[in-house]
């Protein structure tokens, strides 16, 4: 006969055997569950207490068969459990409580980390000495690992789309960059072709801020006032160029221009370092930027004074003939007057002669001295009407003075 296996008695508290195997499970002397630990409760929530242990276990020891009294209390050594419907195993061992009946001390018996991870059990579940406590280390440190493997993808992800669009970024300003250089190049070529052209001109060039102060002049500039560039940055031309002899109303005229940011043409005189008066014709026009704003003030000035000067002579000149041509009217007029009233008189006397007895010889000479008189008065009177359309005092008369019938009684009488 074949000596049965003797059923472990605990000795050891319930409250420390429950701490120990967080998968018990106690089932009472009439083979009905009444308590079910919280590990187990978690993996196999269809056992109920108050139902009979065999409608949710059977032993695989004993050929999957279903189990009864006499079989616990034969699983007094290690033996695997199988819930009924489940895909998992149980193994432990029953221990007897005697009066209260039997108590399972079980865990999951797991041949698989993915088994681990299909129950959904963490390190909570298991007590400290329990072997799979290792493999649930593993597990959870997988899982930290693939957590932060995933995190660091994550991150690496949003890296990536940050370095492309930021890489985006840097190409388009790269791009930006690259046009701007270009403009900047082509805008550095022009001002330095400006620069010569200004600085070989014989025209003063002046180049202001919006406010009408010098930021620039070329070499004309400095010859002709005297001034170097050092001398007038930052001064406005009109406060240092212009004298007691520049017109006000100039001055003003070009001072309002520029406060309504619009160019102007004028002709002003102005005044050297060293007091010398010169003539200048300004063309003065505002530069804006590509947002139109108001950033310089660009003038050529053309030197005047010869042309000045000669303007001054002529009309001077002019003044003088105006002068002498009166004189010479008012001499003319005169001395016609002087002379027409004498040759009145001899022409009259001639008349009287002309009715006197005469021989043929005599009225020969007189008719001859006739003649010549009338000659000369219409010289005299033709001097007279010169000297009075220089004079602008030539009046025009209507001629017949009268219509023709008025007169025609008149020459029958």
């Amino acid at each position: 006969m074949v000596p049965q296996p003797t059923m472990i008695t605990s000795k050891i508290p319930f409250s420390i055997l429950e701490t120990l195997f967080p998968f018990y499970l106690t089932v009472s002397n009439d083979f009905k569950v009444t308590q079910i630990g919280r590990s187990l409760k978690k993996i196999y929530p269809e056992i109920k207490v108050g139902e009979k242990f065999d409608d949710y276990f059977e032993t695989s020891n004993s050929g999957n068969r279903k189990l009864d009294s006499d079989t616990l209390a034969r699983l007094s050594h290690l033996h695997l459990l199988r819930p009924i419907g489940r895909d998992f195993l149980l193994r432990g061992q029953s221990i007897s409580m005697e009066a209260k009946g039997y108590f399972l001390a079980i865990s999951p018996w797991l041949q698989s980390a993915d088994q681990l991870v299909a129950l959904n059990l963490g390190v909570d579940d298991f007590a400290v000495h329990d072997p799979v406590m290792d493999l649930v280390n593993v597990i959870q440190s997988e899982r930290m690992a693939k957590w932060e493997i995933r995190q660091l993808v994550d991150s690496l992800s949003k890296q990536k789309v940050s370095l492309r669009d930021a890489n985006e970024v840097l190409r388009k300003q790269n791009e930006t960059i690259l046009e701007t250089q270009k403009a900047l190049q082509n805008q550095a070529s022009e001002a330095r072709k400006l620069a010569y052209v200004a600085s070989r001109t014989d025209n003063s060039v002046v180049i202001t801020n919006s406010v009408g102060e010098i930021e620039w002049v070329n070499t004309s500039f400095e010859r002709l006032t005297k001034y170097k560039l050092h001398e007038v940055q930052g001064r406005r031309p009109g406060h240092f160029l212009q004298g007691k002899d520049t017109n006000p109303e100039t001055a003003t005229y070009m001072s309002q221009r520029v406060r309504a940011e619009k160019g102007f043409n004028v002709e002003v005189l102005n005044y050297s370092k060293q007091g010398r008066e010169y003539w200048l014709r300004i063309d003065a026009q505002p530069i804006f930027n590509d947002e139109g704003v108001l950033t310089h003030f660009i003038a050529v000035e053309l030197d005047i004074t010869s042309q000045k000067q000669t303007e001054e002579r002529l009309n001077m000149a002019r003044i003088k003939a105006e002068k002498a041509s009166k004189a010479m009217s008012e001499f003319l007029a005169t001395v016609s007057h002087e002379i027409r009233t004498p040759m009145n008189g001899i022409i009259g006397m001639l008349e009287i002669l002309m009715d006197t007895r005469l021989d043929r010889d005599q009225r020969h000479y007189l008719s001859l001295i006739r003649v010549s008189s009338e000659a000369l008065i219409k010289i005299i009177n033709e001097v007279l009407d010169l000297s009075k359309l220089e004079s602008s005092g030539f009046e025009l008369l209507r001629w017949p003075p009268r219509p023709l019938r008025t007169r025609l009684p008149l020459l029958l009488l």
